[in-house]
């Protein structure tokens, strides 16, 4: 009977890990949608959240120099 509880609680265990990463996965997916459809529609949140992205790589290159 403890064998059937120990296994009950390794597949809850699975069952919430693989929920949990499936909800990761949906909001990357919206994520992603989101970009691509301010990208496609040359918003200016598009560019400017290009431009902090470039500002952000630059500031790091440029501290690693010193």
């Amino acid at each position: 009977m403890s064998n059937s509880s120990v296994m009950s609680r390794h597949i809850d265990a699975y069952i919430l890990d693989f929920g949990n990463g499936f909800q990761e996965f949906k909001n990357w997916i919206k994520y992603m949608n989101y970009s691509l459809f301010l990208e496609h529609t040359h918003s200016n949140e598009y560019y400017r959240s290009k431009q902090l992205y470039i500002n952000q790589k630059e500031l790091s290159c440029h501290e690693k120099t010193l």
